[in-house]
């Protein structure tokens, strides 16, 4: 399966700590997503995609990933999140890949303000990682 991550899981370590490893190099590619543009959500550090003619989307293509990466990428994002097929381009091509957005109705209020990789590593990464730790430790003892 082929996802596109515009947020948290382009950083290495929340990716593998997610899908319970880190998909090989030549597995994960730049790629952009037309139409759709990046902001902050109220009351979360991660941030939301919504469509937008005339924007797009700097994220991370990831191949290969199986059903289980699949099912622990879903109870990551949560009930507020479902998946949706778009065509991304990576390396000048297209692809069709799977990306979350908002559910509508699911509690995410998107803000009128864009949302930036590095600001969100730099202020909020070392405690998301560490807050990651946490619930994927909890899922584990309960498994």
């Amino acid at each position: 399966m082929r996802f596109f991550f515009f947020g948290t899981l382009m950083d290495e370590e929340v990716l593998a700590l997610v899908v319970s490893y880190l998909p090989p190099p030549h597995d994960r590619r730049p790629a952009i997503l037309s139409g759709y543009r990046r902001v902050k959500a109220r009351g979360v550090s991660y941030p939301v995609i919504v469509e937008a003619e005339r924007s797009s989307v700097e994220g991370l293509l990831v191949s290969g990933l199986d059903r289980a990466a699949a099912e622990r990428l879903a109870a990551y994002e949560g009930a507020a999140y479902e998946a949706a097929e778009v065509t991304v381009s990576a390396a000048g091509r297209p692809h069709r890949a799977l990306v979350f957005v908002p559910r509508p109705g699911g509690g995410l209020v998107p803000l009128d303000e864009d949302w930036h990789y590095e600001e969100w590593r730099r202020r909020h990464g070392a405690t998301f990682v560490a807050r990651l730790r946490r619930w994927k430790t909890a899922e584990r003892a309960s498994d």
